[in-house]
């Protein structure tokens, strides 16, 4: 009975730690086959209770952006996503979070 227990309680805190994406802007770019290819730079953030902490993070994503500036990151420039990083982990210094990745997705549109 103990074991099961644990299982599900494992199981039960391991749902919360999912990783979620918070897109934090958009650039249309050069032309591509079928319109502007459009390009979001995304935050991709695993959290204990990301329900509760969400809009802490998106806002402090935010702070990041602005500090970096979102061109910026986009073009992948030197010393931008160091200055995204230090203002984002100035702003989460209270806000539990276990991992977190930037990314670029682009599409055609």
């Amino acid at each position: 009975m103990e074991r099961s227990f644990i299982a599900v309680t494992l199981a039960a805190f391991s749902s919360l730690a999912l990783a979620e994406q918070l897109a934090l802007g958009s650039m249309d770019l050069k032309a591509c086959s079928k319109g502007k290819e459009r390009v979001t730079l995304v935050l991709e953030i695993e959290a204990p209770n990301f329900q509760r902490v969400q809009d802490e993070l998106k806002a402090c994503a935010e702070h990041g952006v602005a500090a970096a500036t979102l061109p910026a990151l986009i073009d992948q420039r030197p010393g931008a996503a160091p200055v995204f990083w230090e203002e984002f982990g100035v702003c989460t210094r209270y806000t539990e979070w276990i991992s977190a990745e930037l990314s670029i997705q682009t599409f055609c549109r």
